[in-house]
């Protein structure tokens, strides 16, 4: 069993999912990563670089830096992570 490390992008990951009506699969495919990796991220087992998360925020309509566990807002309008 994997231990689970990122218990907050687990739970942001499902949200924004949901939110969007979307299914792991779907992400995927729209995002060009394997499956795995966003069951990983959806698990709490592990967290996107920042360059995956900006794709996957936008594809989400979300912060990537919320999606990655920071407070932060939520709401892709918020400021995109620093370069």
């Amino acid at each position: 069993m994997k231990e689970i490390k990122f218990p907050v992008v687990g739970q942001r990951f499902k949200e924004a999912l949901n939110e969007n009506h979307m299914s792991q699969q779907e992400l995927a495919e729209k995002a060009r990563v394997g499956k795995s990796s966003i069951s990983q991220y959806c698990n709490g087992t592990n967290c996107p670089a920042r360059d995956r998360a900006e794709i996957i925020g936008r594809i989400l309509n979300v912060n990537p830096a919320w999606l990655m566990g920071f407070e932060s807002e939520k709401d892709n309008e918020a400021i995109l992570l620093a370069e």
